[in-house]
C-alpha cells in the first residue's frame, strides 16, 4: 500500500507532463476543457466515496487535464503585449530589467544587449500606448566604446533599473526552425520576451533610473566589480570563462573552447548548473564532517544555506533555482538512501516547476537536469555497486558519469547526436580541478571586499587551473573515437529505452529475470538472438529508401540537403550571414546539427552555387564537423570561408555546364556555371553567375537556382535545357526579378520553395514574386514561415512535410 502511495505522485507528474504536450497538438478551447474537467472531478469524487482503489485513472485523468488547462493558459498574452506590434517600426520606453551583456568582436561595433521591460510604444506619429511584455534590445556602440563599458552617447552608465528609450522595428523572436534544433521562441515566451529589435547608438537614449539599493542592481554591480578584478590579475578570456563558472553564462568564453567541453561531456561545468549546487553543498558536508556527527543538523542548515547564498549571488535566474532545488534532492536522496521516497520528491519538484511554468517542458535545460537528477537518483548506487571492483576514487565519479549519462541519452541524441566515451576521462583528470577553480574562485569572490590581495592570488590560482582545464580539455577532445555518434530518437524510441534501461537496472517486476540471469540461464539462446537483432538491424539500415530533399531553414541563405535512396547525401551551399560577421557560423551551429540529426556522418559531394556569404559562409563548419570526399566549386576567386573548407575537403572540382553527377539512380545536372578559364578566377561571381543544378529522379525533377534573377532567368531560356519542373527554389531568396512570368511559363513548377530569412531588411520576398507564384497556381513554401521543408519521392510518388507541420503533430519532438 504504501509503495503504491509513493507511485501515484510520478503517475500525477508524468500525466500534468502529458497534458502539456497534447495541449500543443491542437487548438483546444479552454472552456470545452474546464467543462470535462469538471466533469471527470466530480466522477473522482464519486468513485472516492464508493471504492478507494478505482479512482486513480480519473485522478491521472483530472492531471492530464490540468496540464492541458495551465499550458494554455500560460500561452495567452495581454491584450497590450508588445508582440501585436511585430514587423512595424516602433519606440519603446521601458526598464532596463536584466544586466546588460556585453559582446565584443575584433573589428566590430560593441554590442550591448538589454532585456527591457516595456512599459509605453509608440508607433510613427500616433501617442504613446501602454503596452507589457518584455523586448530584447541589441545596441549597436562604435568600437571605441568598448574602451568605456555599457556607456552610452551621453556617457551616462547603464545598468539594472535605468530606462530605455529605443526605436527600431520590432521583430518576434524566431530561430531556425529546423528538427532537433533548439527552440529559442519557447525559452523567450518563457522568461517573459515577446519582441526584440536592433537598433544603433544613435537610436536609444538611456536615462538614469536605477534604484541604488535594489539588491538585483546592487548584485549586478558586485559580479562586474569581480570581473573587473580577475581582469586586472588575469588574460581577459581566463576572467569570462571562471565567471562563467561561477555566475552562469557563456558571454566572452571562446567558441572552441565551449567545442572541446561539448565534446568532452562536461560543457554543464562552464556555468552554473547542479553539479556547482552539489560542490558547495559538498564541501559544507565535508567540513561539518570534520565537526563530528553532533553538529550533523547544523551542517545540513549551513549546507542549506550555502546553496541558496550561491543561488542569490547567481542572480535566481531560473537555470540556477531548478539546478539548487534538483542539485540539493539529488544529493539528499543519494545520502539518505531512500530511492522510493526520492522518486516522489523528485516528481513533486517537477510537479511544481512545470506548474508554475508548464514550457519547461520543451525547455532542453529542464529536460536535462530532470533526467540527470533521476539518473543520479536511481542508478548511481547500481552502478556502483557493478564498479565495486575499482578503487573507491575512481568507482564513485565513474558512477556518477554512467548514471547521468545513461540516463539524459534520448535528450542527447536528439539535440546532439553524439555520446561522449571521454566524459568518463574528463570526470577523472578535468572535473576535479575545475571543481577547485570554483571553489577557490567563489572564495575569492566573497572575501574581495574584505583583503584584496588575497582574493588576487586565489584569482591567480584560479587562471593557472583554468589554463591546465581549458589545455587537458583541448587534448582530450581531440582523441579519436572520443565521442560515438547517437542516432537521433524520437518520442516512441526514447520511451522503448528508458523500459530498456529500467529492465536492465531491474527495476521492473519482481517476477520478471533481469537480463543477467536469462543470459546465465540461456547463454547460447540470448547470443543467438542478439546476433540475429544485429543482423535485422543491418538489413534494415541497407534497405531501399525514397529520395529526400531538405530545404533547410538558415535564415537568409540557401542550405539544401539531398539524400539519395541509397542514404548517400549531398549538400548544396550551406548557409552563412549577411555579410562577414564571424560572431555565428551557421554551418557550425545550424547546417552540421541538422545533417547528424538525420544521420548523415559523410558528404559525397558538397556543391556550392557561388561564393556570396549567405550561401557559402558556412562551408568551413560543415567541413570541420562532417567529412566531405568532393567539393564542387564555381570557377571564381574563393572566398574566406571556401578557402578554409577547401584545407578539410577529399578532392575540389570546378563546376562546369553540363556537367553530370549520378547518385543511385539520381541524376545531378549542372545547367549553368561561371566559366572563361584562368582570368575569370580573379572575379567574384554576382548573382546572375550563381550556378543553377538540377536533380531528376523518376518523374520529378528539382531545380536550384541560387541567386538567380531575371538576367540568369533569360540566359538559361535561351539556353533551351529548361523543362517543367516539379519543384522550384526560386533564386535570390524570392526578390523582385525572380521567377519572371515567362521563367514559370517554361518551368511550370508545382511547388515553390523560397529560402528566406524572417524580417530580413532586404524585404525578401517581394510581394510581386509571391504574386506571380500565386497566379500560376504554384504551391509556396518559405523557411521563414514552415520551417525546414522535406521533399520525400519514390520516383512516382512526391510528399511535402514542413517543420511547422510536423512539430504540431508531434514527430519532431521528445
Amino acid at each position: 500500500m504504501e509503495r503504491n502511495q509513493q507511485c501515484l505522485l510520478p503517475g500525477v507528474t508524468a500525466a500534468f507532463a502529458v497534458g502539456i504536450w497534447v495541449a500543443g497538438l491542437a487548438n483546444w478551447s479552454l472552456p470545452f476543457l474546464y467543462s470535462v474537467a469538471g466533469g471527470v472531478v466530480l466522477g473522482t469524487v464519486f468513485l472516492a466515496m464508493k471504492r478507494m482503489e478505482e479512482t486513480w485513472p480519473a485522478a491521472l485523468t483530472v492531471f492530464l487535464l490540468a496540464g492541458m488547462i495551465c499550458a494554455l493558459q500560460a500561452g495567452q498574452l495581454r491584450a497590450d503585449d508588445v508582440s501585436a506590434y511585430a514587423g512595424q517600426v516602433v519606440q519603446l520606453d521601458g526598464r532596463i530589467d536584466e544586466p546588460p551583456v556585453l559582446s565584443r568582436l575584433a573589428g566590430k561595433p560593441v554590442q550591448i544587449k538589454y532585456t527591457v521591460a516595456v512599459d509605453s510604444i509608440q508607433l510613427g506619429s500616433e501617442h504613446k500606448a501602454p503596452a507589457s511584455g518584455r523586448v530584447a534590445v541589441s545596441v549597436r556602440y562604435p568600437e571605441e566604446t568598448a574602451n568605456s563599458k555599457w556607456m552610452d552617447g551621453g556617457n551616462q552608465r547603464a545598468a539594472y533599473g535605468d530606462r530605455l528609450k529605443v526605436s527600431g522595428q520590432l521583430l518576434a523572436i524566431r530561430g531556425y526552425r529546423n528538427p532537433g534544433q533548439l527552440d529559442p521562441e519557447i525559452a523567450a515566451r518563457r522568461q517573459g520576451v515577446h519582441g526584440r529589435m536592433s537598433a544603433r547608438a544613435s537610436d536609444a537614449v538611456i536615462m538614469a533610473g536605477a534604484d541604488s539599493d535594489n539588491w538585483r542592481t546592487g548584485l549586478a554591480a558586485w559580479r562586474e566589480r569581480v570581473r573587473r578584478d580577475m581582469e586586472a590579475v588575469m588574460p581577459e578570456t581566463d576572467a569570462a570563462m571562471i565567471c562563467g563558472m561561477l555566475f552562469g553564462g557563456y558571454d566572452g568564453i571562446r567558441r572552441e573552447v565551449i567545442r572541446d567541453f561539448s565534446t568532452t561531456g562536461i560543457v554543464h561545468i562552464l556555468s552554473v548548473s547542479g553539479t556547482h549546487i552539489a560542490l558547495v553543498a559538498g564541501v559544507i558536508a565535508w567540513l561539518g564532517g570534520r565537526l563530528g556527527p553532533r553538529f550533523r543538523g547544523l551542517t545540513g542548515l549551513t549546507a542549506t544555506a550555502a546553496v541558496l547564498l550561491y543561488a542569490a549571488v547567481s542572480g535566481f535566474t531560473p537555470p540556477v533555482v531548478r539546478s539548487a532545488f534538483m542539485g540539493v534532492l539529488s544529493l539528499g536522496a543519494i545520502a539518505l538512501e531512500r530511492d522510493t521516497y526520492a522518486a516522489a520528491a523528485l516528481a513533486a519538484a517537477a510537479l511544481v516547476m512545470l506548474t508554475a511554468q508548464p514550457l519547461l517542458l520543451y525547455d532542453i535545460s529542464f529536460q536535462l537536469s530532470f533526467a540527470a537528477t533521476a539518473g543520479l537518483v536511481f542508478l548511481y548506487r547500481p552502478t556502483l555497486h557493478i564498479l565495486n571492483h575499482l578503487p573507491s576514487w575512481m568507482a564513485s565519479p565513474l558512477a556518477v558519469t554512467a548514471a547521468a549519462q545513461l540516463a539524459v541519452a534520448p535528450f542527447i541524441a536528439w539535440y546532439y547526436n553524439s555520446f561522449s566515451l571521454s566524459a568518463f576521462a574528463a570526470n577523472l583528470a578535468i572535473v576535479p580541478l575545475a571543481e577547485a577553480i570554483v571553489v577557490l574562485g567563489l572564495a575569492g569572490a566573497l572575501i574581495s571586499g574584505i583583503s584584496g590581495s588575497i582574493a588576487a592570488m586565489l584569482y591567480v590560482i584560479c587562471s593557472l587551473l583554468t589554463g591546465i582545464v581549458t589545455q587537458l580539455t583541448s587534448l582530450l577532445a581531440a582523441v579519436p573515437g572520443g565521442a560515438v555518434y547517437l542516432p537521433s530518437v524520437g518520442l516512441v524510441g526514447g520511451l522503448a529505452y528508458y523500459v530498456f534501461l529500467i529492465w536492465i537496472y531491474g527495476g521492473g517486476n519482481p517476477m520478471i529475470p533481469s537480463p543477467l540471469v536469462i543470459w546465465k540461464r540461456f547463454p547460447v539462446g540470448v547470443t543467438g538472438v542478439l546476433c540475429l537483432l544485429v543482423a535485422v538491424l543491418i538489413l534494415w539500415n541497407g534497405r531501399g529508401q525514397a529520395l529526400s530533399v531538405h530545404f533547410i531553414d538558415v535564415g537568409q541563405g540557401d542550405a539544401v540537403l539531398v539524400v539519395t535512396p541509397g542514404g548517400r547525401a549531398v549538400l548544396v551551399d550551406t548557409g552563412g550571414t549577411a555579410g562577414m560577421s564571424n560572431a555565428f557560423d551557421v554551418g557550425e551551429r545550424v547546417v552540421a546539427p541538422y545533417l547528424k540529426h538525420y544521420g548523415v556522418r559523410e558528404l559525397e559531394y558538397l556543391v556550392l552555387s557561388h561564393g556570396h556569404q549567405d550561401h557559402a559562409g558556412g562551408a568551413a563548419g560543415v567541413a570541420g564537423l562532417i567529412p566531405v570526399k568532393n567539393m564542387v566549386l564555381a570557377r571564381e576567386q574563393p572566398a574566406l570561408p571556401v578557402q578554409a573548407a577547401i584545407k578539410k575537403v577529399g578532392s575540389v572540382i570546378p563546376a562546369y555546364s553540363g556537367q553530370e553527377i549520378r547518385i543511385d539512380g539520381v541524376l545531378f545536372r549542372m545547367f549553368q556555371a561561371l566559366e572563361g578559364g584562368t582570368s575569370s578566377r580573379k572575379q567574384t561571381a554576382g548573382n546572375e553567375q550563381s550556378c543553377v543544378l538540377q536533380l531528376e529522379y523518376g518523374r520529378h525533377t528539382f531545380l536550384l537556382t541560387g541567386d538567380q534573377e531575371a538576367p540568369g532567368e533569360q540566359q538559361l531560356l535561351r539556353s533551351g535545357k529548361l523543362q517543367p519542373v516539379s519543384v522550384l527554389k526560386v533564386g535570390h531568396h524570392g526578390s523582385r526579378t525572380a521567377a519572371s512570368e515567362e521563367f514559370l511559363r517554361a518551368t511550370d513548377p508545382r511547388y515553390a520553395i523560397i529560402s528566406v530569412g524572417y524580417g530580413n531588411r532586404f524585404g525578401h520576398p517581394h510581394p510581386d514574386t509571391l504574386q506571380r507564384l500565386k497566379d500560376h497556381g504554384t504551391a509556396i513554401y518559405r523557411t521563414d514561415l514552415d520551417g525546414a521543408v522535406v521533399f520525400h519521392s519514390d520516383g512516382e510518388q512526391l510528399r511535402v512535410e514542413t517543420y511547422n507541420e510536423e512539430k504540431s503533430g508531434g514527430k519532431y519532438g521528445l
